[in-house]
């Protein structure tokens, strides 16, 4: 830890290690020093590429989309060391908010989400330090997701029925994918709990997008369908808000089948690390968006 800092800080003094809210793949922490008198926060891996990762996505970030600063990147150990941005993650507080603070909330989330997209990629494909196993096209690449995620979704007890009904549902829609000709930068997992917030005497206001581990170059729409489904019940009244201020609401293309597929990625990532609790909440979702 202290190498890491003071790759940094030369001179700097840990003064406390804090524990903070990280990834299924990744731990974080704060770390207070003296000398000077600063707080970063250092995010550690098991795996090395996580870090080329990291580094690459910070450098493909649009000037106005607030995000912490990326000071140290490491091979041994996976780690990078940011600056801390103050702030709260919205899941933690938003059940308390009042509806018109949310809604702003939700307003400055659009804003954001529309100057991320402005980012346009050449391919289609997860991002590591460029595009890994790219596509030139959506379609190959939304047909090898589905493809990937029913194997998973059936050789983990997944109810072979509904493999099968969401299979030949998607199969039945092959021109849809083909809306999107152009990727761009998408964050992919951009919901309450990577999303901090502060209140000062101004209201509420966003002051960083976290966690970029699942960033993919893709069509808009799969981001906004993420953002969909992963809110709350209580919150979802406001994502008219997000869809007003990005500019482009849901249509009746492709959108259904983005959640769909994020309901399914869901289940399969919750089956492959034995986290079965949520497994038949989330098939009936499966099933609710097929009827």
């Amino acid at each position: 830890m202290e190498d890491l800092i003071r790759a940094v800080h030369p001179n700097a003094e840990i003064r406390e290690v804090l524990t903070r809210t990280g990834g299924e793949s990744a731990s974080v922490v704060e770390v207070v020093c003296a000398n000077p008198d600063v707080r970063l926060i250092v995010k550690t891996y098991e795996q090395g590429w996580k870090v080329a990762k990291e580094h690459h996505v910070y450098t493909l970030l649009p000037d106005d989309v607030p995000a912490p600063r990326l000071l140290h990147a490491s091979r041994e150990p996976a780690a990078v060391v940011m600056t801390s941005v103050p702030g709260t993650p919205l899941s933690e507080v938003s059940t308390t908010l009042p509806a018109d603070d949310l809604r702003s909330l939700y307003t400055q989330m659009g804003h954001i989400l529309a100057s991320l997209h402005r980012r346009h990629m050449d391919v289609f494909g997860y991002i590591v330090d460029g595009v890994y196993n790219p596509v030139a096209t959506n379609t190959e690449y939304m047909t090898s997701h589905y493809t990937r995620h029913l194997k998973t979704f059936r050789e983990h007890g997944g109810d072979p029925a509904l493999a099968t009904r969401i299979e030949n549902h998607v199969a039945s829609h092959p021109d849809l994918w083909q809306t999107c000709k152009t990727p761009v930068l998408c964050h992919n997992d951009f919901h309450e709990g990577n999303v901090l917030v502060e209140q000062n005497s101004e209201g509420w206001h966003i002051t960083a997008i976290i966690d970029m581990e699942n960033a993919v170059a893709a069509d808009p729409f799969l981001d906004l369908a993420k953002t969909d489904y992963y809110a709350p019940s209580h919150s979802r009244p406001h994502l008219e808000a997000l869809w007003a201020a990005y500019g482009t609401p849901p249509t009746p293309n492709a959108f259904p089948l983005y959640r769909l597929h994020h309901a399914l990625e869901l289940w399969a990532w919750y089956a492959t690390i034995n986290k079965t609790d949520s497994l038949t909440n989330i098939a009936n979702d499966l099933a609710e968006m097929l009827a």
